[in-house]
């Protein structure tokens, strides 16, 4: 396996969303570096004085907006843009007194700044005026505050912040576009006790997760994107009469065109994305051997040599797993919406893939031959297939390739990566060898074992593999590729940082922007997307322009809130 040189940083590095930068940080300076040499793109000196308190144990988190354009450093005390347009600009916003807590959760909204504080309380920082605006309360207490909020961003249509809130015993919805501070709609939502909200990759439906404790009754609610409501799982109707005693689904995970429920009984269900009915359903206590398509177990010697052992299709620990009745952990399904990955309360250490059944023809020509339908019909599988992969320490996390399908990245507890196929010929997982894997010895010993923050997919092609303290590097699981002859330039969207040529462009650059030539209330932290033609008449009006001729504060410095 091919591995990059050692990068020093002290927190996690962060790629940029367009995979070209990768920003890491060091006592002194943030630097951001190009993905392909891994050379010094821009670099920021980092302002000691703001650092976290002492109270605060959390290392600062890295984050990138979505245009790839600006980096933001965030700690529990303050939160610093960078733009990669002009290194000499940078805007600060600090806490202040912290009334309403640490500073928790970061991200980018529109123009602005959205910020969430450990109790839940919601503020947008609108950074051409220099103010913050409070706009809302979190629901608390069920898991993660990231389960409470979601933004919606679709090429071409306006972003939608949705935050999920309990007023008076009463869940509410509320929806916020980026040109206001203020929800367009607010909805009361029938849940008994709301677990989590999310948005579907395409942006169009939002679902709610009721407790498990709503069963029989309706234990996910569909909203569209402008807050209206559209069905249910189970509906009302569906409901049986008598009293039962069953839980409902514990999570859900989109994909591309499914809704994944895991249930309280260890299945799993495919709600369709067009009618939100269920069209596959996996009872692993009722798959056979037959309907496992390959079994694997991790071998590691005392010396920490590893290897995989194929076990056909069934053991011993494969049947106990099936039939205990364990809820699924950790569901993701795959950029073709064909496999599902995921695994069990019961058994963390193992993965399972399932093969989604395929779909069963809808209509049939009137001419079709019969022995033609016999056929299709034998091809069509009412279950699927499992592939079971038994790791040798506990999963940690689960990744699908981001357009390859079938190919799963895995990290161990113990700082193991593996890179799985489930398409074709099926082999054992692939180990990744890296500087700061923990051998089978050591992980037993009283040694320190050095925490990998961050594994994921940079690029198509590229595996960021980052520590707390060591630094980071990239593995190149399809061989390292070919050096470029002299460093590429930034590539800064034309409709951001404009040119000479560009002068009749309406829209103005980010560069002349944070260097004072334009008005600062026109400041870009996010580049529109173009707009299709067909999506021109959905795009909300009034969003292309928020602060032009209503600024009054600038944006350059620091304020405080």
């Amino acid at each position: 396996m091919d591995v990059s040189d050692l990068v020093e940083s002290t927190t996690h590095a962060s790629p940029s969303p367009d995979g070209h930068y990768i920003a890491g940080l060091t006592p002194d300076h943030l630097y951001v570096y190009y993905a392909s040499t891994l050379t010094i793109a821009s670099s920021f000196p980092i302002d000691n004085s703001t650092a976290p308190t002492t109270r605060s144990t959390e290392a600062p988190v890295i984050h990138w907006t979505p245009c790839s354009l600006s980096v933001i450093l965030q700690t529990s005390s303050h939160v610093s843009l960078y733009s990669l347009a002009n290194t000499s600009s940078r805007v600060k916003i600090a806490n202040g007194s912290a009334s309403l807590g640490r500073i928790a959760i970061v991200d980018v909204f529109g123009e602005d700044v959205v910020v969430v504080w450990e109790f839940g309380r919601v503020g947008i920082f609108e950074v051409g005026r220099g103010r913050v605006t409070e706009i809302g309360e979190l629901k608390t207490g069920i898991g993660s505050l990231k389960a409470a909020w979601g933004i919606r961003r679709i090429k071409g249509k306006a972003e939608v912040l949705a935050m999920l809130c309990r007023t008076s015993a009463t869940d509410i919805l509320s929806l916020v576009l980026s040109s206001s501070t203020t929800p367009f709609t607010t909805i009361s939502l029938p849940t008994t006790d709301a677990q989590s909200l999310a948005w579907s990759p395409s942006g169009k439906w939002i679902s709610i997760l009721d407790t498990p404790l709503s069963a029989p009754g309706s234990a996910i609610h569909i909203y569209t994107t402008d807050g209206n409501y559209y069905r249910s799982y189970p509906s009302t109707t569906s409901t049986p009469s008598e009293e039962t005693y069953t839980l409902g689904p514990l999570r859900q995970s989109w994909g591309p065109n499914h809704l994944a429920l895991a249930n309280a009984d260890g299945s799993i269900t495919i709600l369709s994305t067009t009618t939100f009915s269920p069209i596959h359903t996996l009872d692993p206590w009722a798959m056979v051997e037959e309907d496992t398509s390959a079994v694997y177990r991790e071998q590691v010697s005392s010396k920490g040599d590893r290897n995989w052992a194929y076990l056909g299709n069934s053991d011993d620990t494969t049947s106990q797993l099936l039939s205990s009745y364990s809820p699924a952990l950790e569901m993701k399904l795959d950029a073709t919406g064909r496999y599902l990955a995921f695994r069990l309360e019961a058994f963390p250490e193992t993965v399972l893939v399932w093969t989604l059944p395929s779909s069963k023809p809808i209509f049939a020509s009137q001419t079709q031959n019969t022995t033609m339908a016999e056929d299709e019909a034998e091809k069509y599988d009412d279950r699927g297939s499992l592939i079971v992969f038994h790791h040798h320490t506990t999963i940690k996390k689960l990744q699908w390739h981001p357009t390859i399908s079938g190919l799963l990245l895995t990290h161990t507890e113990d700082n193991q990566i593996y890179l799985s196929s489930t398409v074709g010929e099926i082999n054992a997982p692939l180990h990744i060898t890296h500087p700061f894997s923990t051998s089978a010895s050591s992980s037993t010993s009283s040694t320190t074992v050095t925490e990998l923050i961050n594994i994921h997919w940079a690029t198509s092609s590229t595996i960021l593999i980052t520590t707390k303290r060591r630094g980071w590097i990239l593995a190149y699981p399809f061989g390292a590729p070919s050096p470029p002859s002299s460093p590429a330039e930034p590539q800064f969207s034309a409709d951001v940082v404009g040119s000479e040529e560009q002068g009749d462009n309406e829209e103005d650059s980010l560069y002349d922007i944070l260097s004072g030539r334009t008005p600062l209330p026109e400041l870009r932290i996010s580049d529109e997307l173009p707009v299709d033609s067909e999506d021109e008449g959905e795009k909300e009006q009034g969003l292309q322009d928020t602060f032009r001729g209503k600024g009054t504060a600038g944006t350059i410095g620091s304020f405080e809130y």
